[in-house]
């Protein structure tokens, strides 16, 4: 899974917020509440979800997603907001293993690294690196050599990059300054390719008629919901909902977003 937001900028903005409370962070919870981590407010990588800065919770597909299954399940629930991170990590999985979450559900790429530290749902939906550019010379990955493209840390698109373009300048978020967003580096011409999930990539050339999403998915990538490995229980009945929501047709339904 590529992530692809402005997450530098948001952390300092929680920090700053936080740091003239109280109190900040709390890790504790009601009993059997669980605790939903999706991004920050402020922040959005859509079609999976945005969350408005004055709303109590994120919407997009994800959100939706995982207040069916809980919902179904039997849970309480609440989306964690003041989880303040200062790590150069995945937000993602680090929420979970810091104990500041349950689950973590934003588009996660089922992989073995990742499993060493939490535990993974079974897929309930499969995407694909796919590359952005501006540059209508730009036609196939065999154009990307001597070209900066552009993928985030700690994403299954960087690593891909790294493996699979040798003759690439590969950059990221640390190459530039935080505040500004992958897509308007290339407008400016700071890079050439941008690597991403295609569904992300899909819905932000829909926004600008520069963008050209090419037709390649260089990958496949399970997504999963990451859970403590704690809480076996919960991680049994959320495979439960989604195997019946398969079932049912009503998962396809609910994803089905995405592709919009």
């Amino acid at each position: 899974m590529t992530v692809i937001i402005n997450e530098a900028m948001i952390k300092k903005l929680l920090l700053f917020l936080f740091i003239t409370l109280p109190f900040f962070g709390c890790k504790s919870q009601d009993k059997d509440e669980i605790r939903i981590f999706v991004a920050w407010p402020g922040a959005d990588y859509l079609p999976s979800y945005k969350w408005n800065v004055n709303d109590e919770k994120p919407t997009g597909v994800e959100p939706v997603l995982i207040e069916k299954i809980l919902s179904v399940a039997g849970y309480k629930y609440k989306f964690v907001k003041n989880y303040i991170y200062n790590k150069n990590g995945d937000v993602r999985i680090d929420v979970i293993t810091d104990n500041y979450a349950d689950i973590s559900i934003r588009s996660i790429t089922i992989n073995d690294n990742r499993k060493e530290k939490v535990n993974f749902s079974i897929p309930y939906y499969y995407d694909g690196i796919s590359a952005m550019v501006i540059d209508n010379k730009i036609k196939s990955k065999e154009d990307f050599a001597n070209k900066v493209v552009y993928a985030e840390k700690n994403t299954t698109a960087y690593k891909w990059a790294i493996k699979n373009l040798p003759n690439s300048k590969i950059v990221n978020y640390d190459d530039f300054n935080s505040a500004t967003y992958p897509k308007d580096l290339l407008l400016q011409n700071k890079i050439d390719i941008l690597l991403g999930d295609r569904t992300f990539l899909i819905n932000t050339a829909t926004y600008n008629s520069k963008f050209t999403v090419l037709n390649k998915k260089y990958t496949k990538e399970p997504f999963g919901i990451a859970v403590n490995k704690n809480k076996s229980d919960l991680l049994k009945k959320i495979n439960s909902v989604i195997t019946e929501l398969k079932k049912t047709g009503e998962l396809e339904k609910l994803t089905s977003e995405f592709e919009k």
